[in-house]
């Protein structure tokens, strides 16, 4: 947790790669090695000096305490100017805002989580949460889709969730080499 949600912390972006057409995982860490200290679901406000500053969802869940991800599209000023940035360059952070999700509440319960595009990327911090507490619950689902097979995000930790959740992926668009379902994610849950 930081001291004051005024001043940004200045954090080093330790990797940095593109994970489809749009979008941009960066791998943050504290200066000084402290842990973001966030829920699932939470945001932080990322500042980036001379451009200004944009909310951006934490993607990696909070029992990885060395470092946080954030997942990026490039669509505004900050978010442009976060892109040409790499391994090595700060950025400040602000946060954690938002209440999160405390699983708490539905062990016992079946979870279904729901999320087209980049709406996966707030998800991914509680579902990876959930995936690791697999046994507390009823069950899991993932249902996720997205236009492209390029533009399914965390697409290389689907087999982990697979283990514990019944996931159900789909495409918008036929795609060669795609086999699996194509559709909206609402054709999934008829």
């Amino acid at each position: 947790m930081i001291d004051s949600i005024y001043l940004p912390e200045m954090t080093e972006i330790v990797e940095a790669e593109m994970v489809s057409p749009h979008e941009k995982l960066f791998r943050l860490r504290f200066r000084d090695g402290r842990s973001l200290g966030h829920k699932p679901c939470q945001f932080v406000e990322v500042s980036i000096l001379g451009t200004g500053e944009a909310p951006i969802s934490v993607s990696s869940p909070p029992y990885i305490t060395d470092s946080f991800d954030l997942c990026v599209r490039a669509c505004g000023n900050v978010t442009n100017a976060l892109h040409r940035l790499g391994a090595g360059d700060t950025v400040g952070i602000r946060g954690p805002f938002g209440n999160g999700v405390d699983l708490e509440e539905f062990v016992g319960r079946d979870l279904v989580f729901v999320a087209g595009g980049i709406g996966i990327v707030p998800l991914r911090s509680l579902i990876a949460e959930a995936v690791r507490r697999a046994g507390e619950f009823k069950s899991l689902t993932v249902v996720y889709g997205a236009k492209t097979p390029e533009e399914l995000l965390f697409a290389d930790e689907f087999a982990e969730w697979e283990r514990h959740a019944n996931c159900l992926i789909t495409v918008d668009r036929k795609a060669p080499g795609w086999n699996g379902h194509v559709g909206v994610v609402t054709t999934l849950l008829t």
